[in-house]
């Protein structure tokens, strides 16, 4: 647990994220002035390097990919270039579904 400036959340961000952890954002829920002993806080934001999309802390020079999987027949899968906002939503049956999914996913999404 940490405290730091809110003026400065996206630049620590950056270095938790870059350093392969996790942060859980809390905030302030309750007017300090009308606390009695500690201000309650709550968890107003989760960041992990797989579930980042702020712009800020994207490396645009890089494609960074969303991917959801909707198993069925056929598949649904869609994915999402955070960086440029490609957007592909196909439908495929991969063979030896959900065995190969991961690769089948991969080799579909350039």
């Amino acid at each position: 647990m940490a405290g730091f400036p809110h003026h400065q959340l996206e630049s620590y961000l950056g270095k938790i994220i870059n350093a392969g952890l996790r942060a859980a954002v809390c905030e302030q829920v309750e007017d300090p002035k009308l606390a009695k002993g500690l201000v309650r806080r709550e968890v107003t934001r989760v960041v992990t390097p797989g579930t980042l999309t702020d712009e800020a802390l994207l490396d645009p020079r890089e494609s960074n990919y969303l991917a959801a999987v909707a198993p069925g027949e056929p598949v649904g899968v869609a994915w999402v270039d955070m960086s440029t906002a490609a957007f592909s939503p196909p439908l495929f049956r991969p063979p030896n579904w959900p065995i190969n999914w991961p690769g089948s996913l991969l080799r579909n999404a350039w």
